[in-house]
């Protein structure tokens, strides 16, 4: 037997492929569409940590030798670290009563189920939208404000830059000049040119549009693609500077600096988006299912990303 009931089976499979049938008011989640465009949206198997071996510098007792004879180093070679991740858990609930089931049976009752189905998927993404600019954690979830902190400290995954240096991120104070500041944090990024630069530059609404005024003499578009789809983004560097209406947290002044090989938002492949069995609750004439995720927002070298800020 289905795990679904007949209507909520069905409505499930006109929710992969239809828009939603309620006008929604208050969805947008430009973040979480570039992180998956740019494959920063990584499915992985589950686990009880994230974890990652990190090269974290170069070796120490490598030199060149004043002759064909003279001796190397013995000394035991340390050069690895590692870094740990716990994972944090989303869930929209999605209720209806058994009364809600009789008032709106028929053609109706698909159309009720649809919208509280699309209802919780689009809230499941807002949630994600939101945690990934809020200024500390969110139940365990991490943000890019406690990744990429405007002095390159903290504690992240478990490594603390303050006694390993090489895990700072890159910051600017842009101050009055944002270009100045936004090409002193790139440069600082890609560590050279032709290196490992970032690829999208994350802000919020006022300073996306400080910045697009004073580029209105040459107003670029990222590419036919994005344009075609009504995707607004600007250009810095090669990477997409694009905002987002959920990055409200502290001044909201920032630009968040991105490489996405090197930071991304990993989610367990088979409780990504899932959306549960429905279930009668006890004691209530009342159903229930859930979309659930397990995630985190997770770096790999700091040091590749940044923040300018002001």
């Amino acid at each position: 037997m289905s795990q679904f009931s007949q209507i909520v089976a069905a409505t499930f499979d006109r929710t992969s492929n239809e828009k939603n049938k309620a006008a929604n008011q208050w969805s947008e989640n430009a973040t979480l569409r570039f992180l998956e465009m740019k494959g920063a949206l990584k499915r992985v198997t589950g686990g009880p940590q994230l974890e990652f071996t990190l090269d974290t510098i170069a070796n120490p007792d490598a030199a060149f030798l004043a002759t064909d004879v003279s001796a190397t180093s013995t000394t035991k070679t340390e050069v690895l670290d590692a870094v740990k991740y716990d994972w944090a858990l989303v869930v929209s609930p999605v209720n209806w009563t058994i009364s809600d089931e009789a008032k709106n049976s028929g053609d109706k009752k698909v159309d009720l189920v649809t919208s509280l189905v699309d209802n919780g998927m689009e809230t499941h993404d807002d949630k994600f939208e939101g945690a990934l600019f809020a200024a500390s954690a969110t139940n365990g979830f991490l943000s890019f404000p406690v990744i990429l902190t405007e002095d390159g400290s903290g504690t992240v995954g478990g490594v603390n830059s303050a006694t390993d240096t090489y895990w700072a991120n890159k910051f600017a104070d842009y101050g009055t000049d944002v270009h100045l500041g936004l090409n002193t944090l790139f440069a600082a990024c890609a560590k050279g040119s032709g290196g490992a630069a970032p690829n999208l530059i994350v802000t919020a609404p006022t300073p996306f549009a400080t910045y697009a005024d004073s580029l209105q003499a040459n107003f670029q578009y990222t590419n036919a693609k994005t344009v075609d789809a009504g995707i607004q983004t600007l250009k810095f560097g090669g990477a997409d500077l694009i905002f987002s209406h959920k990055y409200t947290s502290g001044t909201a002044d920032s630009f968040f600096m991105l490489n996405t090989k090197k930071i991304k938002l990993y989610v367990i492949k088979d409780f990504y988006r899932q959306r549960r069995a429905e279930i009668e609750l006890p004691n209530a004439a009342t159903m229930s299912m859930k979309v659930v995720s397990m995630a985190q927002i997770a770096a790999t070298d700091r040091s590749r990303n940044g923040v300018a800020f002001t």
